[in-house]
């Protein structure tokens, strides 16, 4: 879940996550290497919204 590098999970990483699902043709925003499996939250060899979800819930957790 720590798609920034910075050893947290937070909402930086949710937007980075967010932005991967929705980028489309906007490469820039694309999550490649280890980056990209690291976001792979469920381990189904896809990153998408299921891993949003998962994710939110991670954060949310650590904040009760």
């Amino acid at each position: 879940g720590d798609l920034n590098g910075d050893k947290l999970v937070n909402v930086t990483d949710l937007i980075i996550l967010k932005r991967h699902v929705i980028a489309g043709s906007k490469t820039e925003w694309i999550l490649t290497g280890n980056t990209l499996i690291l976001a792979d939250l469920n381990n189904d060899n896809l990153v998408n919204i299921t891993d949003v979800i998962i994710l939110k819930r991670k954060i949310l957790e650590t904040l009760q």
